[in-house]
């Protein structure tokens, strides 16, 4: 089967982000990779039968590539009005939907700005610290998830960033503390336990605190199957080929597969969630009528996954309200058109003043709900 592939450059600041979208037939799946200053940031893959024609693949091609430059467009639109607008909590919730999508130094930069704006600002200095975990400096990611955690000391989510910042760095007696502290502020907390073992192996491997070297295979073998239990996604072939590796006394082996297992789901994760987060690139951005529609159909089926979710309705009827207004512009386009052509419509005239009224009263609604929202 022939290769498809399509390539766009976008400029930010002084950096090169570019799109590439392809179709891969060994996977029957069309791929579209950002890669940030030549190094891939993240894919997108959609699957498609394998009965598909040439044309419907080319097709298909077109418009993922064509979807993903102008997701990528509309972000870096709302990044410039979320900077000029200079509101922490505004850069905060962006910086998410960046970090999410795995643009990394956007998303630090408004991290940083809302921090530098408000210096008590803690899930400003959380999430500034997982970016820097994954900019893999982990000196910077402890100053930061310390100052976190010195703002909500009781916050589990905060322990565990702080608890993973310094498993990577390699202090793992303090890392340990944290995820200890972390499962003691939630019990459920099945990444934390997860943890706890991948540092127990570590401190092993490396020979680092005698302290923790006592019953390190019946210990990590305990937290990894609570993580388990917790989280079954966790659960899978290197997953259980983990625990014999343990039983074998093969620690160091064991780390890489348990690793592997942590990172697959945390790829899991970013992948689930950046579609969520991607709201705040609508709320701050300028969405078309077609980046709309595409945002709705995403949340009607993630209502239908998560119908206990109240934000995903909430972020539907903020959506319906700005698309109604769309409609209503367009409304009065045609009625001005139909004018233009016959100015002797009375009943036209009259519709459109009806419209031009409506508008302004949904336009006082989309604001009060932005208002309320932002």
């Amino acid at each position: 089967m022939e290769t498809y592939r399509l390539s766009s450059k976008l400029k930010n600041a002084d950096r090169e982000i570019v799109i590439q979208t392809s179709n891969d037939a060994s996977v029957r799946a069309i791929l579209s990779t950002v890669y940030v200053d030549g190094q891939a940031a993240n894919v997108t893959r959609t699957r498609h039968p394998g009965e598909w024609s040439a044309e419907e693949i080319l097709s298909m091609v077109k418009f993922r590539h064509n979807q993903k430059k102008e997701e990528l467009e509309s972000m870096l639109v709302a990044f410039q009005v979320v900077m000029d607008r200079g509101e922490p909590e505004a850069m905060y919730q962006l910086g998410t939907a960046f970090f999410y999508k795995k643009l990394f130094e956007e998303a630090l930069t408004l991290f940083d700005s809302a921090t530098t704006l408000s210096g008590t600002f803690d899930g400003a200095y959380n999430f500034m610290a997982r970016t820097e975990m994954e900019l893999e400096r982990y000196d910077r990611a402890i100053r930061a998830a310390r100052a976190a955690v010195e703002m909500k000391p009781a916050y589990a989510d905060y322990r565990h960033t702080l608890g993973e910042s310094l498993m990577l760095a390699g202090s793992y007696r303090e890392a340990v503390a944290e995820f200890e502290e972390a499962v003691r502020i939630n019990t459920y907390y099945g990444d934390a336990y997860f943890c706890l073992g991948l540092s127990l192996l570590l401190n092993s491997v490396y020979q680092k605190d005698i302290s923790l070297f006592g019953a390190v295979v019946s210990r990590s073998s305990d937290y990894f199957k609570k993580a388990g239990i917790i989280d079954d996604q966790y659960e899978g072939e290197l997953f259980a080929e983990g625990f014999k590796l343990l039983e074998e006394q093969d620690l160091e082996s064991a780390y890489v597969l348990f690793r592997k297992v942590y990172d697959a789901r945390k790829r899991d994760k970013f992948q689930d969630l950046s579609g969520y987060y991607m709201k705040y690139v609508h709320f701050y951005g300028e969405p078309t009528p077609e980046s709309l529609d595409r945002r709705i159909e995403y949340l009607r089926e993630e209502i239908q996954k998560h119908p206990d979710y109240a934000d995903i309705y909430t972020e539907l009827a903020r959506l319906y309200l700005e698309r109604t207004r769309y409609s209503c512009t367009l409304s009065i386009e045609h009625y001005r058109k139909a004018l233009d052509v016959n100015p002797a419509m009375d009943n036209v005239e009259r519709q459109l003043t009806a419209v031009q009224e409506g508008l302004a009263s949904i336009d006082q609604l989309v604001a009060q709900v932005m208002k309320d929202n932002g």
